[in-house]
């Protein structure tokens, strides 16, 4: 389960490596696997772990070495892919990862990354109607 304020690693390569959770979107006061939220982001990733252009965007050198599109302090939506709080699959098992990760977003909801990294969970069939995040679904490396 996810509130405000709760720290989350991100699990693409978009260039971020811990956000933080500054809302929710809708009334919920919390998110689970499958809901959309509004994050900020604290800490940037290596530079081996990130992308350095989309589509012909230019991209600043600094020291020889090219920075990351993501800058400390921005504001993104985020997809949460996994939580640790267990979740009920309907035939009575229950599923729960070692961490707190987000895929981040677009304003127009498809993923800033091109690799997601780790599994994320299978109610993401289900989530926003079962088509909503398919490209989400096709670039992760395991679904669980």
């Amino acid at each position: 389960m996810i509130q405000t304020q709760t720290l989350l690693k991100v699990a693409d390569n978009s260039g971020a490596a811990i956000v933080k959770c500054i809302g929710m979107l809708g009334k919920n006061r919390s998110a689970t696997v499958g809901r959309v939220i509004s994050v900020s982001i604290k800490k940037l990733a290596e530079s081996g772990n990130a992308i350095t252009s989309v589509k012909g965007a230019a991209v600043s050198t600094s020291g020889g070495s090219p920075t990351a599109l993501l800058k400390q302090g921005d504001v993104y939506r985020a997809l949460v892919v996994r939580t640790k709080k267990p979740v009920m699959r309907p035939d009575g098992r229950r599923v729960s990862f070692g961490d707190n990760a987000a895929v981040l977003l677009n304003r127009d909801f498809t993923p800033v990354g091109t690799r997601i990294r780790g599994p994320i969970a299978e109610e993401l069939k289900a989530a926003g109607g079962g088509t909503a995040w398919a490209k989400i679904l096709a670039l992760a490396q395991r679904v669980i």
